[in-house]
């Protein structure tokens, strides 16, 4: 839907990249959120590891947000004109 609207006023999607799995994940399932959440609030080196990992492999299913980068599209008379 996003995509969408901004496609019909001339954009073009150029990437979208999801962020946060862990977040994602201990938000949605509710037996997850107290261990997730001790997990994503440590500060130890090693915990940080574990969360890097196990947010790569969770967050192209499970995600807080998404980032979308669009390009605006000129058409052909726009770029004669930008020239």
């Amino acid at each position: 839907m996003v995509v969408k609207s901004f496609e019909r006023i001339g954009f073009k999607l150029l990437e979208v990249k999801p962020f946060d799995g862990i977040k994602g994940l201990k938000d949605e399932i509710s037996c997850l959120k107290h261990p997730l959440q001790l997990l994503y609030d440590s500060k130890q080196i090693h915990f940080k590891v574990l969360k890097k990992l196990l947010d790569m492999g969770v967050v192209w299913f499970s995600h807080h947000m998404k980032l979308f980068v669009f390009e605006r599209q000129l058409n052909v008379s726009k770029r004669k004109e930008a020239r």
